[in-house]
Formats: structure tokens, sequence, C-alpha cells
């Protein structure tokens, strides 16, 4: 379940636009399910007069508090809209209310034992959501703590989805990716795109990363592949580094300007500090063992090198016999997806597997483990296969040999968090996010992938040029 929320002032045009069509006739059927201190929502249901609902009996009542405010908040409306996922069941009116009345006691509005709370309604115009619209003024006058609402409101989504049984959603814990803006959705639409370019960016700047061994070599692959590039440096040491961001040629602000996006805007492991302590850290032995492997097997042919690599990740499979901490987990099934974005982005069918990889990679790293530098042998041997896949004299067989072994890893990886939680995460009669997006890639394995050489597929070569030529 996905929580959205949105502040503002003016309760009677938020209502309005609620009763109303919608931007594009959407809304059918608007009712009210609960509303607050145990009000019949019957008798606060707006009537309908001249085609149109008249909205303003409610919006009195609910903005009545505000009058006893000794002085009134910055914003008087706090708007929420709780969305199912599309594969969940639909919930009832009552499972509705009682949703409702669950998020505005864990957020801290509407307290269950509290007659003085705010006052607030929860409407329905669709199955597969609802609309709380609460007025931010305590019923005895005092002041309503808004403080962490959001973080507050995804405890209370991952509440519902054990309780109902849905699809389980990523923590609320700041570090997960950056979601594209509305516009940027708008904009990517606009241009015929079916992701916005902070996703693409994302997936660019992620394989440059997996595939080299210096930040030097990460900067000039994405300058490879199309990416404008802007370094920041340091004022005490010119010389030093100290970040960077990256951008699409002809992806311009109203004022022509180019759109930067800044690694930890992308995503928190893409910023500067962790691209360094994750990536290329330079006394990990672990890291310069990857990379010497690497290397060394340049002299072998490409098959026996993909049955090393798939056969190291057997061995990772086998070792997941034993109980990992969660961390552990979280590092090697990031790794591991990582793996199969870099297989996904090898591949000549690039409409399908680039879906996918763009999927993977917002799955992947939906959620972080904490930040840490050092390797086990496990991840080494993940990381080795991945720039393996990133390499060129890759024929078909290689491509299918490393994604059946990516596979098994990560239904391995599944199944060892699942035990790890008591069989909780996700529901019995449904597979993870995850674990979707690897299968879909499991069915490709005959699709043809790129030539000898390693080269882009012509859609992608397309693609580059065009950006190039903007």
């Amino acid at each position: 379940m996905i929580g959205k929320v949105t502040k503002g002032n003016g309760t009677s045009k938020l209502l309005w636009y609620l009763w109303g069509p919608g931007r594009a006739n959407e809304h059918t059927d608007p009712q009210l399910v609960a509303a607050w201190d145990g009000t019949d929502p019957t008798t606060l249901e707006p009537t309908h007069e001249h085609g149109r609902h008249d909205v303003r009996t409610l919006a009195r009542l609910l903005e009545q508090p505000l009058a006893a405010q000794v002085r009134l908040p910055t914003t008087t409306v706090w708007q929420c809209s709780l969305r199912l996922a599309p594969e969940d069941r639909q919930l009832t009116d009552a499972e509705w209310a009682e949703a409702a009345r669950d998020v505005l006691h864990r957020t801290g509005f509407a307290p269950r034992d509290d007659p003085d709370g705010c006052r607030w309604i929860a409407m329905r115009h669709s199955d597969d959501h609802i609309h709380l619209v609460v007025t931010l003024a305590r019923q005895d006058g005092r002041p309503v703590d808004t403080r962490n609402d959001y973080y507050k409101l995804g405890q209370a989504c991952r509440n519902l989805e054990n309780k109902h049984d849905l699809r389980r959603t990523a923590p609320r814990d700041r570090t997960g990716p950056r979601r594209p803006s509305r516009a940027e959705h708008e904009k990517a639409q606009r241009a015929g795109k079916e992701f916005t370019s902070r996703d693409e960016l994302r997936r660019e700047v992620r394989l440059a990363a997996a595939a080299t061994d210096s930040p030097d070599e990460f900067f000039d692959r994405l300058r490879d592949r199309g990416v404008m590039v802007k370094l920041r440096h340091s004022q005490q040491n010119p010389d030093q580094v100290t970040g960077y961001a990256v951008a699409w040629p002809g992806d311009h602000t109203a004022g022509g300007r180019p759109v930067w996006f800044g690694g930890s805007k992308l995503a928190a492991d893409l910023s500067w500090t962790r691209l360094q302590q994750e990536a290329w850290p330079t006394s990990d032995a672990a890291t310069v063992a990857t990379t010497s492997a690497t290397r060394s097997s340049s002299r072998a042919r490409p098959a026996d090198l993909t049955a090393h690599h798939a056969a190291a990740l057997q061995r990772v499979v086998r070792s997941l016999a034993r109980p990992r901490t969660p961390d552990d987990l979280q590092r090697l099934e990031r790794a591991t997806l990582t793996l199969v974005l870099a297989l996904a982005a090898s591949s000549r069918r690039h409409q399908r597997l680039g879906t996918a990889a763009l999927l993977t990679d917002r799955a992947a790293h939906s959620a972080h483990p904490a930040p840490g530098s050092a390797q086990s042998a496990h991840l080494t041997a993940i990381t080795a296969a991945t720039r393996w896949a990133l390499r060129p004299r890759r024929d078909r067989g290689d491509l299918a040999a490393l994604l059946r072994a990516a596979g098994e890893l990560h239904r391995a990886l599944e199944h060892q968090r699942r035990s790890a939680h008591g069989g909780i995460g996700t529901p019995s009669h449904q597979p993870s996010v995850n674990g979707r997006v690897v299968e879909e890639l499991l069915a490709t394995v005959d699709a043809e992938p790129s030539d000898s050489r390693g080269r882009l597929s012509a859609p992608a070569q397309h693609e580059v040029r065009e950006r190039r030529r903007a």
C-alpha cells in the first residue's frame, strides 16, 4: 500500500476536486466511508444538485476547529491518498474505514482514545484507493504535531499490508532511490519515452559503477554512453573531486539549461561518498582480487570464463544454507540484482530487457543496508560476474548461463529472507517485485545477445546518437 501526502490550505477547494470529475473524468461514484469521532458518514455526505456536489456544509464542519486556534497553522489541510497495488484484492468500505482510523491513530492526528483530535473524513471514488482529508487543528485548541508524518504513515501502511495480506513495499528509511516527480513523468510522456531521465540516468550510473575499477574509468564510461558529466572540485584542493552530476544532452529546463542530477539525487548509494566507499574502495583486498581475476581471465575463452563465474555463483547458492544476518542478505541481494541488471543491459532485446532492467534497478535498491566497504568472498564472486557480464566477447550461451545462475541465486536469497522473517515480508500468494522481474528475465534466455564484440544493440546505439546530436 502506498500513501501519498499533500498539504495546503482551502478545504473547500480540495473537496470540490474530490467530489468533482477529476482531471480526466476518473472520479466515479464519490462517497464517504468514515469520519471523525464515530460520526455517521451518511449524515455528512454532500448533496448533489444541478449536476455537481455541494461540499460547502462539509467544508465548514471540517474547518470549525480552526476558530479555536490562537495562531492558525501555516497549512490547514493534510490530504493523504492510500492506494493498493494492481494485484491486491479490493477492500470493503468497512475495511477502508478501519484502515483510515488506523492511519490517523498512528500519525497522531486522531488517536483512538482522544475525542479532541483533528476532524477528518475518508472518501473514495475508485475501487483501489481512498482519500483522507484532515484539518490541522485539534478540537481542544492545541496545536497539531506534524513532524515525521511521512514516516509514521509509512509504518501505518506496513501494518495494513501485514493485516490484509497486501503487496509489501519498501520501508521509508530515507535511503531509497529518489522517485521521479509528476512533472518528470509528464515530460517523459510528452517526449514519447517510457521512463524518465532520472530513471535512465540511475541505470547508466549504476552500471558504470559496477563495470569500472576507478573514478576515471567511471566517468569515461558515462561519457561513452552519451551522458554529460559535471564534476565538483574542492576549494582547498582543486585536484580533489568532491561530487558529480549527470545529465542527458537535449534534456533542458524551460530556460534552456541542462537538467543535472547529482549522484545522491539518483539514489543514496550513488552519492560520491558512497561510490568511493563501496564501488572503488582502494584498500579493499577483495576488490583487488576481483579486478586481477577479471584481467587475468581475459586470456581464457569466453565460454570457459562464463562457466567459471556460473560455478562461483553456485557456490554462493550453496552457502546460503547457513543463516545470514539481514544486512548480509541485503548486500547479497543488491549485488545479485545489479548482476541481473547488467545481463539485461547486454541483450539485443533492448526494449523488453531494458524495461525489466529499470524495474530491477528500482526493486534492488528500494532499501539499503548499513554502508560498509568490506566485501566477503561471496560478494566478490557476484561483483566479478557482473563486471564480466558488462565486458565484450560474450555469446548466446554465456548470457543464458549467467542468467540461470543469477536466477537461482536470487531465488535462494528470497527463500533465505523469508525463512529469516518466519515467512513474513511477502504474501504467500505472490512473488516479490524482485522475483517477478528476475523470472521475466529468465524467460528471455533465448533472446539474441549483443554481437561478439559486445557493441550496443541497434536501438541503444540510435538512442546515444540522438542524444549526442541534441
